[in-house]
Parts: structure tokens; C-alpha cells; sequence
């Protein structure tokens, strides 16, 4: 099996298009991960009993939940994809 993934031109195809898929949700979370770095500075910034300090904190608390659901989405996508190749071999 291994063999046939290191030779095979539609299995190296396949691998490649796959990486690709990868790296392109990696900068995806990597953007969002930024995104919610600058959020929390920003919320460090404000005082605990203001009103836009509870509101961005509300946002922020949206996002995260946002950010770990589209986590989990990415990794059963790439596991589906993985084992349809491996089927496919």
C-alpha cells in the first residue's frame, strides 16, 4: 500500500492536492487565530466594567466559539479526505 502511494501518479496527484487543501485551511486559521490574538489585546485594553469591554468580550467569546467549530469542521473534513484516498488505493 505504502508503495503504491509513493509511486503511483494518481496517488502523488491526489497527495498534492490534498496538501494544498491543508496549507490553505492552515492560513485560514492562522488568519483567525490573529484575528482573535488582536481581540484580546484589544479587550486587555479596556476597563472590566465597561460596557464595551462586556461587548467585546461577548464578541470575542462568539468568535472563539466560531474559530473552534470551524477547527473541528477542517479536521473530519481532512479525515474524510484522507480516507477516501486510502479507499481509492
Amino acid at each position: 500500500m505504502n508503495k503504491i502511494m509513493k509511486e503511483s501518479k494518481a496517488a502523488k496527484a491526489a497527495q498534492s492536492t490534498l496538501q494544498k487543501e491543508i496549507e490553505s485551511k492552515r492560513a485560514i486559521i492562522k488568519e483567525k487565530d490573529g484575528k482573535l490574538a488582536g481581540m484580546d489585546k484589544e479587550l486587555k485594553g479596556l476597563k472590566q466594567d465597561s460596557a464595551a469591554w462586556k461587548e467585546k468580550r461577548d464578541k470575542m467569546a462568539k468568535e472563539i466559539d466560531d474559530f473552534n467549530k470551524l477547527r473541528v469542521e477542517y479536521d473530519q473534513q481532512l479525515l474524510r479526505r484522507i480516507m477516501n484516498l486510502r479507499r481509492k488505493s
